[in-house]
């Protein structure tokens, strides 16, 4: 019996190194926010399900045409919960779902959009890279952007630059303006 014990519990520390190995893999990103695009008369609806322990950073969300230069597309955002990020201080964001719209209006004449999110997977203290998706306007197909540099939806890095609360002067989007919860989606 003492040969059967040593296995039994050799096999029990194996499997549960297994176990601990894959708890300390986070999701890839189109995993851990995952797009929903829909469209009805008054615009374009975006919607994310966010997976456990992570989150989606407001201040994030921006869309341009997808043809160059890339003019920008003003994304209508609600208010998301505050967070003090301790190395991009005061921000916004969104657990479990988040929302947006895009007006019918500021979608004439294009065809395509890029749309750009990035968020963070708290228990693996790590942030995304920024996802970037083609959405055709016509179809509604989400495909990833081929030309966005890294990868789009599988590896971890920090941040290419902090949220901008603000909005810069050139970036043309009213992610915070206009876009609180009596007039965008709620979440």
């Amino acid at each position: 019996m003492p040969g059967f014990q040593r296995l039994s519990i050799l096999l029990l520390v194996l499997l549960s190194s297994l176990a601990q190995a894959r708890a300390g893999t986070p999701p890839p990103a189109d995993q851990a926010f995952q797009l929903n695009v829909s469209r009805d008369d008054a615009g374009l609806s975006l919607s994310w399900a966010i997976g456990p322990g992570s989150y989606l950073y407001r201040a994030m969300i921006v869309a341009k045409n997808a043809v160059p230069p890339g003019t920008a597309v003003a994304v209508q955002t609600p208010e998301g919960e505050p967070k003090d990020d301790p190395d991009f201080g005061p921000q916004e964001i969104y657990r479990n779902s988040a929302k947006a719209r895009i007006p019918s209006a500021d979608l004439r004449g294009l065809r395509e959009i890029v749309l750009s999110y990035q968020g963070c997977a708290e228990q693996y203290q790590i942030c995304y890279p920024p996802v970037n998706k083609t959405i055709n306007l016509q179809t509604l197909a989400i495909k990833d952007r081929e030309d966005a540099g890294a990868s789009s939806s599988g590896s971890l890095s920090a941040f290419e630059d902090a949220p901008d609360l603000a909005g810069g002067p050139d970036d043309g989007l009213s992610t915070k303006a206009g876009s609180t919860s009596d007039t965008g989606p709620s979440s």
